[in-house]
C-alpha cells in the first residue's frame, strides 16, 4: 500500500501535545417513549479502542432503536495551530468534527462539532448525535477530526499552508463499536401458541466451530402465555 503525503503542514504529535486536545469518554444512549437510557461500553478482548454496546435493561437492539452519542470537548493552548509554523494561516478558521464509517452499511459521514479561531480563550464543546435505528451495520470507527472550516489570507511566510475549504488537517483520536449485524443481542421472536411455555430458545447450527453464535441462537416470547404481561 502506497504511503500517503500531505503537501502541507498536519497535525503532528508535537503539536496534539501543545494544544492541550482533552476529551471525556464517549457516552452512547438511546431513547424509548420519550425517556434517554444509558448503554455500557465494554472492551472486547481487551483492546482500548474497540467496544461492544450493552443495554442493561435488556431492550436496546440497533435495528429497533436509534444510537445517541455523546462526548465532550476542550481545547487549551491551540494558537501554535496558526500561522508559520502551524497548520493553518492567521485568519482561517478551523473546524473540530466526528468522522464515522461504517463499512458494513455502505455509509460514512462527518459531524461538525465546532469553531477553532485563532485566539487564547479556552475551547469548550459538546458532541451530542443520533442515529436513525437500522442506520449502522458491523464495525463503526469514530475518528475526530481536524480540518479548514474557511479559507483565510495567507502572509507571505504562510504561502506553504493549506488554504482550501473541507481539507483535513488531522486526525486526533480513533474510537470503534462492533454492531451485530442483527442487532447486538439475541434475535428475539414474538409467537402466539397457547399450549408453550413463556419463552423457549431454539438452536439451528450446522458447524458450532463456524457458524455465528447470533446467527445460530433464537430466542421466543410467546404472548399467548399468561404470564406474558408480566415480561
Amino acid at each position: 500500500m502506497a504511503a500517503e503525503i500531505s503537501l502541507f503542514p498536519t497535525i503532528t504529535e508535537e503539536l496534539l501535545n501543545k494544544i492541550r486536545f482533552q476529551t471525556s469518554l464517549y457516552k452512547f444512549y438511546y431513547v424509548r417513549d420519550d425517556e434517554e437510557y444509558q448503554l455500557k461500553a465494554e472492551s472486547i478482548d481487551g483492546s482500548s479502542t474497540l467496544y461492544k454496546l450493552v443495554d442493561e435493561n435488556g431492550v436496546w437492539n440497533p435495528d429497533d432503536y436509534n444510537l445517541g452519542i455523546k462526548r465532550h470537548y476542550s481545547l487549551r493552548t491551540y494558537k501554535c495551530l496558526f500561522g508559520e509554523k502551524g497548520i493553518a494561516c492567521n485568519n482561517a478558521v478551523l473546524g473540530l468534527a466526528l468522522m464515522w464509517t461504517s463499512p458494513d452499511s455502505k455509509q460514512r459521514g462527518v459531524i461538525p462539532i465546532g469553531d477553532i479561531e485563532n485566539s487564547e480563550k479556552d475551547l469548550e464543546m459538546d458532541l451530542n448525535y443520533e442515529f436513525m435505528e437500522a442506520q449502522l451495520r458491523g464495525d463503526v470507527e469514530f475518528t475526530t477530526i481536524i480540518y479548514l472550516k474557511r479559507t483565510g489570507t495567507p502572509l507571505w511566510n504562510e504561502e506553504h499552508l493549506a488554504n482550501e475549504y473541507g481539507c483535513l488537517l488531522g486526525e486526533l483520536d480513533k474510537f470503534s463499536i462492533k454492531l451485530d449485524g442483527n442487532g447486538s443481542m439475541f434475535p428475539l421472536f414474538e409467537v402466539n401458541e397457547p399450549s408453550q411455555p413463556l419463552w423457549y430458545v431454539k438452536c439451528d447450527w450446522q458447524d458450532p466451530t463456524y457458524d455465528k453464535f447470533s446467527d445460530s441462537i433464537y430466542i421466543y416470547i410467546n404472548i399467548a402465555h399468561k404470564n406474558y404481561k408480566y415480561l
